[in-house]
């Protein structure tokens, strides 16, 4: 952060040599001095050098991630709590168990439900979990605009059906090759997210209870369960690209 305060000069006087130290001492800098070379040469007049658009390693690929998955935490909270404010009270607390339990799902999906194989594994999850959180925020948004889903009691036995179909495949699979390599999918993995999943469930229909009264519990219960399918779905490929579930090139 001081190499990049430094290096534009922002809230300090611009000193490059000192962004240049800073970034020694991290130990993130040994290519620095290119980098900087390469931003002067190639950036527009007026544009802020940004460090992470030009790591190479795999130790600053993790941090830069790390990092702008903060920035993202903390614009998605902000949304989030601009959206709710104004919500009575009983309908904010229940929102906040509602947040918990999804963020419980999408850790226990990023973590046991992702490939962990690899030094880039922290990458992996991260995108897999910003994926969930950001599918979260622009859900609500399409509710509070008004566009609510549809679903009979049918619809979701038959969702239902399907996804106890595809849980039972992907923990055949997962038993199958969990000892493939070192970071493999494993059953229990599968198990835990699919339990969180539960919570998260049935947290979103006894919310949308209190804040959407009009819609049919049968209606969430289908788009949550469709949903998880493709979230288990994914998994399921990563596991084994070969599977009948997945598509084949």
């Amino acid at each position: 952060m001081l190499t990049v305060l430094y290096m534009n000069g922002e809230g300090v006087k611009q000193d490059r040599q000192l962004a240049m130290r800073f970034a020694c001492e991290t130990g993130i800098g040994d290519h620095f001095e290119e980098m900087v070379a390469i931003n002067a040469k190639i950036g527009p007049p007026g544009k802020k050098f940004k460090y992470c658009d030009y790591v190479v390693s795999m130790f600053e690929i993790n941090f830069c991630v790390a990092y702008e998955s903060e920035i993202a935490d903390q614009k998605r909270i902000d949304a989030l709590h601009s959206m709710s404010s104004g919500w009575p009270k009983e309908q904010q607390d229940e929102f906040k168990t509602l947040m918990r339990a999804n963020e419980a799902y999408v850790v226990a999906h990023g973590r046991g439900e992702t490939d962990l194989g690899g030094t880039i594994r922290g990458v992996r999850v991260n995108g897999v979990e910003e994926r969930l959180r950001d599918k979260f925020l622009a859900a609500l948004q399409a509710f509070e605009s008004g566009h609510f889903p549809h679903g009979t009691a049918i619809d979701y036995k038959k969702a239902d059906a399907a996804l106890n179909l595809l849980y039972r495949r992907a923990l055949a699979v997962a038993e199958a090759h969990k000892k493939d390599y070192e970071g493999s999918i494993q059953p229990e993995g599968i198990q835990n997210a699919e339990q969180a999943w539960l919570k998260y469930r049935d947290e979103w229909v006894i919310f949308a209870k209190l804040h959407y009264p009009s819609t049919d519990a049968d209606a969430w219960l289908t788009l949550l369960t469709t949903n998880r399918a493709e979230s288990l779905r994914m998994t399921l490929c990563g596991i084994n690209n070969k599977d009948s579930e997945c598509p084949q090139r």
